[in-house]
């Protein structure tokens, strides 16, 4: 190709040449006028036709090679891009499918595949023992530098009282107790017939609590105090001065300890529609302060193994890869997809080795495990990984 165009400049350099000597030789051999009347006359030899004849001849001969290394130059050049567009669309093709700077792969994750030896609410997948899940088609991923979850399937509680929320932490009478509810499916009658059960059980002979749900504000009533049949919880809530039914001068005063309960494990302020605090007014009857809330509102899937970089930020600094709401009726299925916007951004981190994966669930409450009676689960994870290692150099 180089000597291609060197023989071109030769050609193109040759051609100014002669171009440059006709010029000079005709401002050369231009005839002079001699305006002295008196000299002598000149006899001028024109010598321009057989000197123009002889450079078109030449020039002509220096035309035709110079189209023909023209025409030889141009072939080259369209071979040469034939054979570079070639070669170009080869590597194209062959990095898209076999040299990737990254891969991209999907895991599958089935709880059925796991053994629940401990907590329902935490799996581990090991990818290279059989220690607790079947395995042999996961292998160890090296380099990995993303991780996300696309797709989730999950249960609604089966129970709305599970092992996150069954113990209740009480004051009564300035001593501390704690109500052990049963686990199972209650609606709220069911539940404050269930939740006076469980405080009068652990108090034993003392004045015994009486706990009612009203309909009309969703609202618990609990006291210690003697109620009779002419009480009425909706008009106690409509004016709270009204404690027709009430006998004022009976029972003893009582609190909840629910920042108490949480601590320990188990979230039950909203279940009864409270503040989560620890009660510190000692009086002998309460009115929930909010609504009832029996439901789970979300649950966040945190992976430990997953560097925090690549994980939603929160509040308790757990390794969070993502949130998912519970939209279904309790014991329905929630059927989960990540955000189409979240395939377009994400967070790579330092190449890691991933052998195994330590999956925690969460419910809405901070900190208290997502409980659902030891249902199955399944997710649906993606793996990028670095396949040319030279760039994280």
């Amino acid at each position: 190709m180089n000597f291609e165009l060197n023989k071109t400049n030769i050609i193109i350099g040759t051609i100014i040449v002669l171009l440059s000597g006709i010029i000079g030789y005709k401002v050369i051999q231009t005839p002079k006028v001699d305006n002295n009347n008196n000299s002598e006359p000149q006899i001028v030899i024109k010598e321009d036709n057989i000197i123009n004849e002889y450079l078109e001849k030449e020039f002509s001969k220096v035309l035709k090679v110079f189209s023909t290394e023209v025409k030889k130059s141009a072939q080259s050049m369209v071979k040469f891009n034939d054979q570079f567009l070639l070669k170009n669309d080869y590597l194209n093709f062959r990095n898209s499918l076999y040299t990737k700077d990254i891969e991209k792969q999907y895991i599958l994750v089935d709880t059925r595949n796991l053994c629940h030896c401990t907590e329902t609410h935490s799996y581990e997948i090991n990818f290279t023992t059989n220690t607790h899940n079947k395995t042999g088609g996961y292998g160890i991923f090296k380099n990995v530098i993303g991780f996300r979850l696309i797709k989730a399937t999950l249960q609604n509680l089966l129970y709305q009282v599970h092992d996150g929320n069954h113990r209740v932490y009480f004051t009564y009478n300035g001593a501390d107790y704690i109500a052990y509810l049963t686990r199972k499916s209650y609606t709220n009658t069911a539940l404050a017939t269930e939740l006076q059960r469980a405080m009068n059980e652990v108090i034993s002979n003392l004045t015994p609590f009486t706990v009612r749900y009203d309909n009309k504000h969703t609202k618990y009533f609990i006291t210690t105090q003697t109620v009779d049949d002419t009480f009425n919880v909706s008009n106690y809530i409509d004016d709270i001065n009204n404690s027709t039914g009430l006998t004022e001068n009976s029972g003893q005063s009582f609190n909840f300890k629910f920042q108490r309960s949480n601590n320990a494990g188990y979230s039950n302020h909203r279940l009864l529609g409270f503040n989560l605090e620890n009660q510190s007014d000692n009086v002998k009857t309460r009115v929930s302060t909010n609504v009832t809330d029996m439901s789970v509102h979300f649950v966040d899937v945190e992976v430990k193994e997953i560097p925090y970089i690549a994980c939603k930020k929160n509040p308790s600094g757990k390794n969070i890869v993502d949130r998912i709401p519970i939209d279904v009726g309790f014991g329905s299925l929630v059927h989960y997809r990540a955000p189409t916007c979240e395939y377009f951004s994400q967070n790579y981190f330092y190449p890691i080795s991933l052998d195994r994966l330590n999956i925690v669930l969460y419910e809405d409450s901070e900190g208290i495990p997502y409980y659902n009676s030891n249902a199955d689960n399944y997710f649906e994870f993606e793996i990028t990984m670095l396949k040319n290692t030279k760039l994280s150099n």
